[in-house]
């Protein structure tokens, strides 16, 4: 059984799940995470959530999907049609991966479940690409979040059903 532990990102315990990162990445990385984590709307919170008995690589990794070391989310928009702004850094079939996307509620006759209106992802087998992914998903997660709050914007954006 898996258990979750979460917390703003000062109290994620960087060091434990990534044991790889130096000092000077360790500053990178805290330092991408304030430049978006200060955009979030006042009425929401800034919650991390994540998995210490993840660190290890899990096995087998075949027969799963992606398994969560870190992860945040933000629901944006109106109550009955809002969507997402999201990052995780997962174990994947091909190793760690860290993803970000806006995420849109589907209103398609065909229930699809969600769309990603923009999506980012980046391999991160090592302390520096871990860095480097850190800083480029900030700068996609701060350009998303200066966009309009509105589900009815991001559907618009990529001509899907509203």
């Amino acid at each position: 059984m898996t258990r979750e532990e979460a917390a703003t990102f000062d109290g994620v315990p960087l060091t434990e799940l990534f044991p790889e990162l130096d000092a000077a990445r360790h500053a990178r990385v805290r330092a991408a995470v304030a430049s978006f984590d200060v955009l979030r709307p006042a009425a929401h919170h800034t919650r991390w959530e994540w998995w210490r008995e993840h660190v290890p690589r899990p096995e087998p990794q075949s027969r799963r999907g992606p398994i969560v070391l870190l992860s945040t989310e933000m629901m944006l928009g109106v109550y009955d049609d809002n969507f997402e702004v999201l990052l995780d850094i997962a174990w994947t079939s091909s190793g760690r991966q860290m993803s970000a996307g806006v995420c849109l509620r589907c209103w398609c006759r065909q229930d699809h479940g969600s769309h990603f209106a923009e999506s980012f992802e980046a391999d991160v087998p090592d302390a520096a690409s871990l860095a480097d992914a850190f800083e480029s998903a900030a700068w996609q997660m701060r350009r998303w979040l200066g966009q309009p709050h509105s589900a009815a914007y991001w559907r618009a954006e990529m001509a899907v059903p509203g």
